[in-house]
């Protein structure tokens, strides 16, 4: 393809728990909307999350990964395979478009392309394609998105709640290696740096995720919903609970039906606690990312230098180290897994009931059709009959 020198992209690369999700949702309900203003979403990159642009630029020696394993892409000549074909499908897609201003969303791009060399690819394809590339990362504070993080591992199935040592979340916090590194790599126009913590205080991340991409403003986005918020306290207790107990039982569970039972949990346990760090676990996250934060601070004025946790250890609390936190989850293990059972009972009434309905509704449109039929066939007799005695009475 030959590039179209007005043509315009944001890629929006995350980071992951810094209000992706919430973007990416707004965009697809929204897509229609989009179009009316001249701006457009890739479809062959993903539904929802445009996860393939990452998968296509795992280089041959990238470790499979949970993406990889999904798309079942371990071996370099499947993802060889996969990047033609995606590649292709991309330039049909906006080549077929007359709309010059795109957006590409995925979190996975900055999670998953870690090493230079990938980004760099990255950059040459789409700069193939589009004559500016703008960045856009929201960044969000170590210790939250690390605590946001550890949510996420719970719902992809971690049988324990607690969060991991500041170095476990290097690639999620160290915001300085990732500005730099694909500031380095892409060499974009532009690198915009945005402060989730403060939108997502103020409620106004599709706010300015609209101002960025300059689309008009409506009230009516204000009223979009937040996407994959963090589990509760006591909805840790219950997935981690159920993790733990499926792990132990060698049981499978149907995926749809595991996070259909997650997002059940969300919507019925919001008003529990939620998981609080200890005082010392803040101190170690503030002592290891100090750098990241100083540099964060002084390049764009983003500061999280001095952002601490409203943990139990400050309420005179014991502040002696643990990989949990201080507070406990009003639940226990066992009722956890009540909840469980009794939630999987019900959906199997309710299917039950629904194919009994479904069953009772196809043989009342199959009677219908017979009866149809047979009047249309006795309608064609008495026809038939006419005609015969009109002939009759012609002769």
């Amino acid at each position: 393809m030959i590039r179209d020198e007005c043509r315009q992209l944001t890629l929006h690369i995350g980071l992951p728990k810094a209000g992706s999700s919430t973007i990416q949702k707004f965009l697809h309900t929204q897509k229609h909307q989009l179009i009316r203003q001249s701006l457009n979403v890739p479809k062959c990159l993903g539904a929802f999350s445009h996860f393939k642009l990452a998968l296509m630029f795992y280089s041959s020696t990238h470790k499979p990964d949970f993406l990889a394993r999904n798309n079942q892409l371990i071996s370099a000549a499947e993802r060889l395979i996969f990047k033609a074909r995606l590649e292709q499908q991309l330039e049909q897609e906006l080549g077929d478009s007359n709309i010059r201003r795109w957006i590409i969303s995925s979190e996975f791009l900055q999670h998953c392309l870690q090493e230079h060399h990938e980004i760099q690819s990255l950059s040459l394809l789409l700069g193939q394609f589009f004559e500016t590339i703008n960045i856009l990362l929201y960044v969000r504070s170590p210790l939250e998105a690390a605590t946001s993080m550890m949510s996420t591992e719970v719902k992809m199935g971690k049988t324990h709640f607690a969060l991991e040592k500041p170095e476990y979340y290097n690639i999620l916090c160290n915001h300085q290696r990732t500005i730099t590194t694909w500031q380095s790599a892409f060499r974009p126009k532009k690198l915009i740096v945005r402060d989730f913590n403060k939108h997502k205080k103020e409620n106004t991340l599709i706010r300015d995720f609209c101002d960025l991409i300059e689309l008009d403003w409506q009230e009516d986005y204000a009223l979009s919903p937040r996407a994959n918020e963090s589990l509760t306290l006591d909805g840790l207790k219950i997935i981690s609970s159920l993790n733990k107990h499926l792990k132990q039982t060698k049981t499978r569970v149907a995926t749809r039906q595991r996070f259909r039972f997650i997002d059940h949990v969300s919507r019925n346990f919001q008003n529990s606690e939620h998981y609080t760090p200890s005082l010392e676990q803040t101190e170690q996250f503030q002592s290891y990312y100090k750098a990241s934060n100083d540099w964060l601070k002084q390049q764009s004025g983003i500061d999280y230098t001095d952002i601490q946790s409203t943990s139990l250890s400050k309420q005179n609390k014991p502040a002696t180290y643990s990989l949990d936190c201080n507070q406990e989850p009003t639940i226990s293990e066992e009722e956890s897994l009540h909840i469980w059972e009794t939630w999987r009972k019900n959906q199997e009434i309710r299917t039950n009931h629904q194919d009994v309905t479904s069953s009772q509704a196809s043989e009342v449109q199959s009677l219908a059709e017979s009866q149809a039929s047979e009047a249309q066939s006795l309608a064609a007799s008495a026809a038939s009959d006419t005609a015969e005695l009109i002939d009759l009475a012609a002769e």
